[in-house]
């Protein structure tokens, strides 16, 4: 079963994809009724069941994904680092966790933390610290860099 938190999820309406079946996503940001069916996958409809959870406690049980998939949504939440304790927790061993969102520099990360209320501010620094520390293998790790923050893209696996 794979897990979902981001911010769009109309890449997941292609054909064949093979996740649809047994993903749950979670969107605070958006209505997507129209995307998503409780029953069989009909015409514009991707069959995947919705919940709408506190990403920093979520309410599924331990060890209980095979795959999540962060995409874009770690810099709005404030308290991030929680956000990925709960991934580590509710992801299977072995099980990947696939992350895709904007990191800072420490240099660019000191003024943006005086709007940590509304925003999270990830870092590359505090996300590599994250990743050692619960012992993840790093399966694929890409930065693109820009002068005010970074794009990360990576694949981690849970050991």
């Amino acid at each position: 079963m794979a897990y979902f938190i981001g911010s769009v999820l109309g890449w997941l309406r292609k054909p064949g994809l093979g996740l649809s079946e047994a993903l749950i996503a979670s969107d605070g940001g958006l209505n997507m009724a129209a995307l998503v069916d409780t029953g069989d996958a009909g015409e514009g409809r991707i069959g995947m069941k919705l919940s709408r959870a506190d990403a920093t406690h979520l309410p599924f049980p331990d060890n209980d994904f095979d795959i999540v998939l962060s995409f874009g949504v770690m810099h709005h939440i404030s308290n991030w680092l929680d956000a990925l304790e709960e991934i580590d927790r509710v992801l299977k061993p072995k099980g990947y966790f696939v992350y895709a969102d904007i990191v800072y520099s420490r240099l660019v990360a000191k003024p943006a933390k005086s709007f940590k209320y509304n925003y999270g501010v990830p870092t590359t620094r505090d996300l590599n610290l994250f990743i050692e520390d619960s012992k993840f293998s790093i399966i694929h790790a890409a930065l693109s860099k820009s002068l005010i923050w970074n794009w990360c893209e990576a694949v981690y696996q849970r050991k």
